[in-house]
């Protein structure tokens, strides 16, 4: 048992020094007995070690300061970006858990699931941003602990502007991620891969566009028969139409151009034969566009049936949000292709450490 500890505790350490404090630790746990020592001895020492090493220092993290910051950076913003996705789905899921303790179990530990990952995640950017700045310890301490509560509190007070903003815009994510990956050169390690990139994208487009058309489904079909239940829809629309409320298909017809967009742009550039694609694509890149693409499509639902929600509302006078389950289900959608995306396009990989130098 505390061998298996001590190996979880070395795989906690900087790159830089994992492999030599595994088998330090390994053999004084081993030897310890030898010594008159208890190898909850060394167990607690480990720890110790664990808590106070530098990780910042080059030696330790097998890295320049830079390339450390940087990292953390990564993945501070991976953390956000997965906090919101998720604060997203709990304001998409909000009211329907009436009547069903576990879904408002579910809810509740989202909820807290979203502001502990947009914590850590502004940690994380606070830590890199300390990392290039001069300044002693204590005023790196202070700049933490002021960037954590900035953040806090922007994530409580401008968190609803940014979904909306999110919500608005997320409908052709697809184009702008599709391009820029398509515009950087590939990693070294990361092969071209045609078919398997072919077959991703494909995939990921026709995932696009099955969601696209649930989303027309559900806006136009199946949350106004949810909304007034025991009035056939051709009713429910003439009512819609006396009432002024039907109104011209604006955002639907935006969201599902920027859908189709998305789709096209992701087939662009992961099947043609350009000199400047082939050098940047792979199933991975090919993986992240789709998956984006498709939770910007499955969450801007919501904003696509926002006039019509509002209609419906406003005519039956019933509340504005959705009915049908298949709302609920797109929100999951989202949340369930954007955080991958997101962990995938952001997060570093694995820091490989320095080999040990040769003597001559």
């Amino acid at each position: 048992m505390i061998a298996r500890l001590l190996r979880i505790l070395a795989a906690t350490m900087p790159a830089g020094v994992r492999e030599r404090y595994r088998e330090e630790w390994a053999a004084d746990a081993a030897g310890a007995a030898e010594l008159g020592r208890r190898p909850a001895e060394v167990l607690l020492g480990a720890l110790a070690t664990a808590v106070s090493i530098d990780r910042a220092d080059p030696r330790a993290s097998g890295l320049d300061v830079r390339s450390l910051a940087l990292r953390r950076g990564r993945w501070g913003a991976a953390l956000v970006g997965s906090g919101l996705l998720v604060a997203m789905l709990c304001f998409l899921a909000a009211g329907r858990s009436e009547g069903m303790p576990w879904l408002a179990a579910a809810e509740g530990a989202a909820t807290a699931l979203a502001l502990a990952a947009g914590i850590a995640g502004l940690g994380f950017l606070a830590s890199a941003i300390v990392l290039v700045l001069p300044g002693s310890g204590r005023s790196a301490m202070l700049a933490v602990a002021l960037c954590l509560v900035l953040g806090a509190v922007g994530l409580l007070v401008i968190g609803p502007v940014l979904l909306v903003a999110m919500l608005v815009l997320g409908s052709a994510v697809g184009v702008p991620l599709a391009v820029v990956l398509a515009l950087r050169p590939r990693a070294a390690a990361e092969a071209e891969r045609p078919i398997a990139t072919a077959l991703v994208a494909l995939g990921g487009a026709l995932a696009v566009l099955g969601t696209t058309a649930l989303g027309l489904l559900h806006v136009f079909v199946w949350n106004p028969l949810a909304k007034v239940p025991g009035l056939p829809l051709e009713a429910i629309y003439a009512r819609l139409e006396a009432a002024g409320e039907l109104g011209a298909p604006l955002a639907p017809g935006l969201w599902a151009a920027g859908a189709v967009l998305s789709v096209l742009a992701i087939l662009a550039t992961s099947t043609l034969p350009l000199r400047r694609l082939r050098a940047s694509r792979s199933p991975r890149r090919a993986a992240i566009a789709g998956l984006g693409a498709l939770s910007a499509t499955a969450f801007g639902v919501w904003m696509a049936g926002f006039t019509m929600g509002m209609g419906l509302a406003d005519t039956f006078m019933t509340d504005g949000g959705d009915a049908a389950p298949t709302g609920l289900v797109l929100a999951l959608l989202g949340a369930a292709t954007g955080i991958p995306a997101l962990w995938l396009a952001l997060t570093p990989g694995p820091v490989m450490p320095r080999p040990a130098p040769t003597s001559a």
